[in-house]
């Protein structure tokens, strides 16, 4: 009797469990159609066949879940919930510019959590039972061939869009430096203007063409990044002498088209994502290698990269300063030796951007927009969908700080891109009663959070959403440049650049994948061309480093974080603001894959 009553105790306990599953199976379907219902018909999706064999699949993920792994099921389940949430709302804020904020929104979020559940939990078992294989490799050789393959594709990218990328800002770039008569301003990197300027100018002086000038910066700019490129290739295979991750690096950056454009455009973003690039790659180099501080040009070298980096694109300030609690926090050995690698570059590029451009003559624009680019865009929003929530004072109080309110109706074509509505800031008088323009804000915010919440998602929606449908009229600007600047229609003392295909037929496919976004029409390739996706694998690692307890790799991380938020308060997603990101992301993925210590030879 009592076997017989713990055989039946033993089957109830598998029988709770496949109960289980199947229930869950059942609400991970729903979760399925309850997403697509937002693109399409419910009824049509809820009386499909399709919805049997996604339901099977399902039942046969959760019978190979371990309830009895807590640690990795709350972390899945947490960061289920994350990227169930950003999926939907963020696919009702990209159809629709609003968020349904109803009980049938958070159960979908909850029914879609659970259909995501068991894949984090099979590439949780991957990674866990992932083991970083020692081979003997020549490194040597593979850098150069890597180096060499990696150009070779560049270079057909080159002729193709030859010379190079001229972008709608290069145009000004390039005419505040050689025309004399032109006011410097800190609105660009003086010292980007200077090396792209005087080398455009030198293929004038040497060849008698500004467009061989132009050839030969994005050329130089195109070998850098090659470099840098390779070191990141090279730093994946090491870490996890992976062959998969090492051909996803070269392919990369080799023949996808967001990285070779970016590679051949005349933008401080492309030469600033290879500066963030080494500067990831040395602090990375700074735990893993033995020999880092044997050295004394490591950590020079370092502060150099960081201070270069600053100074080409004057974000780089606040992206870096972040990192500064995360070493007082984590850097367990050389903590204020290496505060002093951060905190002199920030410090001299202080001096640089304050002293040095009174010197030069270089004015320093008025920051207060760009700063107000969120806090505009949430007022805005609400001047236009709740104009109620504002009295009389407010009102007053508003055309105080913007020049012309009535304007804010620009904010209902223009909902992911702050510049409409930043250019009406009277500067004066918010600089002068800064606290009353915070205080005005913060009043508004309590009453309306609901539209403060979605103009700041919206404004940021392409740098956290991985589904993002691009093009999209409501950022204005392209997700990356590919028509060349028609310089001659906004300046006539522009230097004129025109493109010259010596490669056209490559240059059509490019056309039609970025211009005419045929990107979006290739399952699984397509979601590596969104920002969103990169946000996720970042914020997927912070959680991997967490639950292994790395938490030296905060620091590294940090930098990302501080990049990111400079992104999150800037006026428009733009890719080329988010292309540092494109450029670590096999880093990102071989510190998510390999979970062993390792101590690699210098970098």
């Amino acid at each position: 009797m009592e076997k017989y009553i713990n055989n039946l105790k033993i089957k109830l306990y598998k029988n709770k469990f496949i109960i289980l599953n199947i229930l869950l199976s059942f609400i991970a379907t729903i979760g399925i159609i309850g997403y697509y219902h937002i693109f399409t018909s419910y009824d049509l999706l809820s009386n499909s066949f399709i919805n049997i064999i996604i339901f099977v699949l399902f039942t046969n993920l959760f019978n190979k879940i371990d309830w009895s792994k807590k640690q990795n099921n709350i972390f899945g389940s947490i960061f289920s919930l994350f990227l169930s949430s950003i999926l939907i709302l963020g696919t009702q804020l990209d159809n629709n510019s609003f968020i349904n904020w109803n009980i049938i929104t958070l159960i979908k979020i909850i029914c879609l959590t659970f259909s995501i559940i068991p894949i984090i939990y099979l590439i949780l078992s991957f990674l866990n039972k992932y083991k970083t294989k020692s081979k003997i490799i020549n490194y040597k050789n593979v850098s150069l061939g890597t180096f060499i393959f990696i150009i070779l594709f560049n270079i057909f990218v080159f002729l193709a869009i030859y010379p190079g990328l001229y972008g709608y800002d290069a145009g000004f770039q390039i005419f505040e430096i050689l025309e004399k008569n032109v006011q410097l301003t800190s609105h660009f990197s003086y010292i980007f203007c200077l090396i792209l300027a005087n080398t455009v100018k030198l293929g004038k002086i040497m060849f008698n063409s500004y467009q061989i000038g132009f050839a030969i910066y994005c050329f130089l700019q195109m070998l850098f990044l090659s470099f840098v490129s390779t070191k990141i290739t090279i730093y994946s295979l090491k870490r996890t002498n992976n062959i998969y991750i090492y051909l996803f690096s070269v392919l990369l950056f080799s023949v996808f088209p967001l990285y070779t454009v970016m590679a051949l455009s005349a933008t401080q973003d492309s030469l600033f994502a290879g500066l963030f690039a080494l500067v990831i790659l040395n602090i990375l180099d700074m735990f893993e290698n033995k020999n880092y501080w044997k050295n004394f040009i490591n950590p020079i070298l370092l502060s150099i990269l960081i201070l270069f980096a600053c100074m080409i694109r004057n974000n780089g300030f606040y992206t870096f300063l972040v990192s500064i609690p995360f070493i007082i926090l984590f850097k367990k050995d050389k903590k204020w030796l290496t505060l002093l690698i951060f905190l002199i570059p920030l410090i001299l590029y202080k001096i640089y951007s304050g002293p040095v451009y009174n010197l030069i003559g270089i004015q320093n624009t008025d920051t207060m927009g760009e700063m107000l680019s969120v806090p505009s865009q949430q007022l805005a929003r609400v001047y236009n969908y709740n104009n109620t929530v504002f009295n009389n004072k407010d009102k007053t109080l508003l055309n105080k700080y913007y020049t012309d309110v009535d304007k804010f109706t620009e904010y209902i074509f223009r909902q992911s891109i702050s510049d409409p509505i930043k250019g009406l800031i009277n500067n004066n008088n918010v600089s002068n009663d800064l606290s009353g323009y915070i205080s005005l804000w913060a009043k508004i915010g309590i009453k309306d959070p609901k539209n403060y919440t979605e103009a700041f998602l919206l404004n940021t929606l392409g740098y956290w959403y991985p589904n993002k449908n691009y093009s999209d009229l409501r950022m204005y600007h392209p997700y990356i440049e590919y028509d060349m600047m028609n310089a001659k229609f906004w300046n006539k003392k522009y230097i004129d650049i025109k493109r010259s295909s010596k490669f056209k037929a490559y240059d059509k496919l490019l056309y039609l994948t970025l211009v005419k976004n045929y990107w979006k029409k290739v399952p699984i390739i397509s979601t590596i061309f969104t920002m969103g996706t990169y946000f996720i694998v970042f914020i997927f690692l912070i959680g991997i480093a967490i639950l292994r307890k790395k938490w030296q790799y905060f620091i590294p991380l940090s930098i990302v974080l501080g990049l990111y938020i400079t992104l999150f308060l800037s006026p428009v997603g733009l890719f080329r603001y988010c292309f540092p990101i494109l450029m670590i992301l096999p880093i990102l993925l071989s510190l998510i894959i390999s979970k062993n210590n390792i101590y690699l030879d210098s970098l």
